[in-house]
């Protein structure tokens, strides 16, 4: 399911304003349409329409296979990947995306099979048109182990660095399980306050979530609650 949120924030006193709304692109890994996933999403997407141009785009939605490590996509016209699927809509999408926010469930220290396909499917040169300059990680578990989400966020980092990107911020979710877990936790309330942060390109973060060189965590399960503002890791 794809949903897109409108703002008119865009507009002062009926006036459209000259500084751009940035656009903001969720990817969702979970292949549950009403999963703790998709809320946890959804709570950041009504936050940051408040201020940006937002869609969410489901794994459900979008069939896309696994890269085939061929390089087709290096040679061909416009570097097109030799595949026929969804996929060629997603590099649309990402071509006009600003800030990127990854959503996934973790089933086995990983994000989800659909969700990694696509990250995939990125070694193309098509990444080198994208303008994606901000970068934001939501992950969802049933278990609430203390080093779950460690594998994903490192690689993350990792990503932060090799594309010089910035990070809005990481919100970690463990202890939910069931369809409708996640609403017995602050989650969607954090997820919306850190929606709201974001603010067009020229202004970027909100103050009130980030330090001079800072980037923020947000953990947050059914059991535990808290929010820390981390240094920075080397770029």
């Amino acid at each position: 399911m794809m949903m897109l949120f409108t703002t008119t924030a865009g507009y002062r006193n009926g006036t459209k304003r000259n500084d751009p709304l940035s656009n903001v692109l969720i990817l969702v890994g979970s292949m549950r349409e009403h999963g703790n996933t998709q809320a946890l999403a959804k709570s950041f997407a009504e936050g940051a329409a408040e201020n940006n141009n937002v869609e969410i785009v489901s794994v459900a939605d979008y069939k896309a296979g696994p890269c085939t490590g061929c390089n087709h996509c290096y040679t061909s016209k416009d570097n097109r990947c030799c595949q026929n699927d969804d996929m060629g809509a997603i590099y649309e999408k990402l071509g006009r995306t600003d800030v990127l926010v990854i959503a996934s469930p973790v089933y086995f220290y990983g994000i989800s099979a659909e969700l990694k396909a696509i990250v995939d499917r990125l070694h193309t040169p098509l990444r080198n048109t994208f303008h994606i300059k901000r970068l934001g990680l939501f992950l969802v578990a049933a278990t609430d182990l203390p080093d779950l989400f460690d594998p994903i966020v490192l690689q993350y980092e990792m990503i932060l660095r090799f594309f010089h990107l910035e990070s809005i911020g990481i919100v970690l979710v463990g202890g939910v399980k069931d369809e409708g877990d996640i609403q017995d936790s602050d989650a969607l309330t954090k997820a919306k306050e850190l929606g709201r942060s974001i603010r067009r390109l020229s202004n970027g973060l909100n103050t009130k979530y980030r330090t001079e060189n800072g980037r923020i965590l947000t953990r947050s399960s059914a059991f535990s609650t808290s929010l820390t503002i981390q240094p920075p890791f080397d770029r």
